[in-house]
């Protein structure tokens, strides 16, 4: 698919993850940034706060991961935009039942060392068959 290069086989990732800090029109001119760039691949983070940490366990994680969230609408946005743009669209994708929502925008999955024990999220996005980015440190 995107890896068939024997001679090139270094992809620069631009990382917008979550510094648009929640805000859609940040995250936009972020992932615009980014593919104005040399980059390859452009990665966002997707999640959920609810399916991330509980809110009654740690009210102060679980409000800082709700402030940082967009909505899946907003993150299928960013998606397309990336692919217009002819890049490469990844994303570490956080919660498992957000990843068949988002497999038709996503050619490539990142699974952070945060998730490398996950094994839940790990079976379902190998089981796509699409290109993975393991994170182990």
């Amino acid at each position: 698919m995107y890896f068939t290069s024997k001679i090139n086989p270094v992809l620069f990732i631009a990382e917008v993850g979550s510094n648009h800090e929640g805000n859609f029109l940040e995250a936009k001119k972020l992932v615009l940034q980014a593919c104005s760039s040399k980059a390859d691949i452009v990665k966002l983070q997707i999640f959920t706060a609810d399916n991330l940490v509980s809110r009654n366990y740690d009210k102060k994680r679980y409000d800082h991961f709700k402030k940082l969230e967009l909505s899946i609408s907003q993150n299928k946005k960013l998606c397309k935009l990336i692919k217009s743009k002819k890049k490469i669209c990844s994303a570490s994708v956080w919660d498992v039942n957000q990843i068949e929502t988002f497999n038709d925008y996503i050619d490539v999955y990142k699974i952070g060392s945060g998730d490398i024990h996950n094994f839940e999220i790990i079976k379902k996005i190998t089981l796509l068959d699409k290109p993975v980015i393991l994170s182990v440190m």
